[in-house]
């Protein structure tokens, strides 16, 4: 509701994707959270 992409892909909910496709780089800025969480899982541990 209060976003333009119709949904938000922070906190927790970023353990859902495998990855975010973009023609624009710049609208994920940070913590790549899509790698730490599938390392999370490599290692055993659950990322939610």
């Amino acid at each position: 509701m209060d976003c333009a992409g119709g949904f938000k892909c922070e906190g927790l909910g970023i353990a859902l994707f495998e990855r975010i496709e973009s023609v624009d780089p710049t609208a994920l800025i940070g913590l790549p959270l899509i790698w730490v969480a599938q390392a999370l899982r490599e290692v055993g541990l659950d990322p939610l």
